[in-house]
């Protein structure tokens, strides 16, 4: 059942999305799934890889990402992991993969989760990106209150454009 949930999760998202953020289904059983290849670089490898100003400007196509997931209705479910869930086609584009645990019109929220995984956690990769975006604790509360708005938002059945507001708590 977990093969098919993700299947189907993946083939909504890639009816439904308007930026290829998952990759393509070709075919599924209830056993296995057969998909395109993404090949790519870890976030944690475009995140030493990249000037603060490329970083930039894929932490926020990732962002964008997320919110597509969210506007889809979707919860991948593992994002407290971002690193393990992602990988950037040619460097460039996040893909989002392995959706065995997503779940479909749920209250959580995957912009939540990178965003927390991206700029409050203590792992390596979020490290190297606070560093590398300069992440201060203004900038961080920025983020924190740009999240909680959204969050609160999204329970009252409203939809909140915050691209543009994180891109500027990035500054």
């Amino acid at each position: 059942m977990e093969v098919y949930r993700e299947a189907m999760s993946l083939r909504l998202i890639g009816w439904r999305s308007l930026l290829k953020i998952v990759p393509k289904v070709y075919s599924n059983t209830r056993y296995c799934i057969l998909m395109e290849r993404i090949q790519g670089k870890t976030l944690y490898e475009v995140a030493k890889e990249s000037t603060p100003i490329e970083l930039k400007r894929k932490i926020i196509s990732l962002i964008e990402a997320a919110i597509e997931l969210d506007s889809i209705g979707i919860i991948h479910g593992e994002l407290t992991r971002v690193g393990d869930h992602i990988i950037f086609e040619n460097g460039e584009r996040p893909i989002f993969i392995d959706f065995g645990s997503s779940k479909i019109i749920s209250t959580s929220s995957n912009i939540a989760q990178v965003c927390s995984q991206l700029f409050f956690s203590n792992n390596a990769v979020s490290v190297l990106i606070r560093e590398k975006l300069n992440m201060t604790a203004v900038k961080k509360d920025r983020v924190l209150n740009i999240l909680r708005k959204y969050k609160e938002a999204k329970k009252e059945g409203l939809h909140v454009n915050i691209e543009e507001s994180l891109i500027k708590a990035l500054d």
